[in-house]
């Protein structure tokens, strides 16, 4: 009998499995974790906040924000960390996390990323070795792509709202 848990991993509402778009291995996921909960998030959000701050708002607003926010280190939403600890194989995850949320806000996906690559400028450090994204130059390239693959997953409707 194989001692290791059984991986819980990422898949859209027909049960197919998502992989990444860099290494194109299957996104693994805390245990526990349901996606629907971060497109419905977002699309509680898109409803009441009344509108989507300007680029030039962003940038005022994003210092004092980002550490409040539920997807910071540690945050309510950080899926990557258990107990504190950064889990390697759920790093993908949270990021299509954030891309699923930011979709289903209305945020449009630049910035998005832009909002990522601020904080990741002032909060966060990159795995050695990572190869970084040439427009959003503080994120790795994966994170890029696992954004872009939450707002694809939504945007296409692979994943949707709870059905509640």
């Amino acid at each position: 009998m194989d001692p290791r848990p059984k991986k819980n991993i990422l898949r859209d509402d027909n049960d197919n499995p998502v992989y990444d778009k860099v290494d194109h291995r299957v996104i693994e996921m805390p245990p526990g974790e349901d996606p629907h909960f971060f497109i419905d998030q977002g699309l509680l959000h898109r409803m009441f906040m009344g509108g989507i701050p300007t680029e030039v708002e962003l940038y005022q607003m994003v210092e004092t924000l980002m550490p409040l926010i539920k997807f910071r280190q540690g945050g309510a939403w950080d899926a990557q960390r258990i107990k504190g600890t950064v889990v390697h194989e759920f790093i993908n995850y949270a990021t299509v996390a954030l891309g699923l949320y930011g979709a289903a806000a209305g945020i449009d996906i630049d910035s998005m990323l832009e909002i990522e690559n601020i904080y990741f400028a002032l909060q966060s450090t990159h795995r050695k070795g990572a190869e970084m994204d040439k427009t959003y130059t503080h994120l790795p390239e994966t994170n890029v792509k696992d954004t872009e693959l939450g707002y694809e997953l939504f945007e296409t409707g692979k994943i949707g709202p709870s059905k509640k």
